[in-house]
């Protein structure tokens, strides 16, 4: 969150590698989304928290309504808690498309809904971001965001490269980080690489 505040311009987008749907992550983290409004991010925008009760909500509120919601962090601890916001119905779309590398895809039912002038995507589904059309679909223009946050691994990369002022990949708690020395290891045989950084042979060469 400095690198992206730090840059005069934007978007800067950041990947949540850890909460990727397409790798088997819940897709309903809310670590970066707290800290988006703990730092008060102002001009970002964030695709998706996957939360069905939620959405069920907001769906009943419409758009232009106003509602006290208790958002993401449902399926487990490292999901992080959820979060409470004061939230104003943007937009709600009952199928939305984003184009996967040349095709469109449906990725269902999807609302915005905006927070300290946070835009914040909620889904009825489980799925990967790819394209900034899941943005546009609800009227929000990823160029004019500072901070765009996107819950894939790489994926994301070919459609948002030309957009991006600057590309961050995070990896908070969850279910696919890729700091692997995070995860409450029970059962695993030591030395292990990269739990330990014990050298080895390979290839006819010493590794650390």
């Amino acid at each position: 969150m400095d690198i992206a505040l730090a840059e005069t311009a934007g978007p800067v987008v950041i990947a949540d590698v850890s909460d990727n749907p397409g790798g088997g992550a819940t897709g309903d983290s809310t670590h970066i989304l707290r800290v988006l409004l703990v730092r008060q991010a102002g001009s970002a925008a964030l695709a998706s928290i996957w939360d069905p009760v939620a959405f069920d909500l907001i769906r009943k509120a419409g758009v232009g309504g106003r509602l006290a919601l208790r958002l993401g962090g449902k399926v487990g601890p490292l999901s992080g808690w959820p979060v409470d916001l004061d939230a104003e119905v943007v937009s709600l779309q009952e199928h939305t498309l984003q184009n996967v590398f040349g095709d469109s895809e449906d990725i269902g039912p999807t609302a915005a809904i905006r927070c300290n002038g946070i835009d914040i995507l909620v889904a009825e589904q489980r799925f990967q971001i790819f394209s900034p059309e899941v943005f546009s679909a609800h009227g929000i223009a990823p160029g004019s965001r500072h901070i765009l946050v996107v819950k894939s691994a790489q994926h994301f990369h070919a459609a948002f490269s030309g957009i991006a002022k600057r590309i961050v990949y995070a990896s908070p708690p969850g279910l696919i980080g890729n700091d692997f020395t995070h995860y409450p290891y029970r059962k695993t045989q030591r030395p292990l690489w990269p739990l330990d950084q014990t050298p080895f042979e390979a290839h006819g060469q010493r590794w650390a």
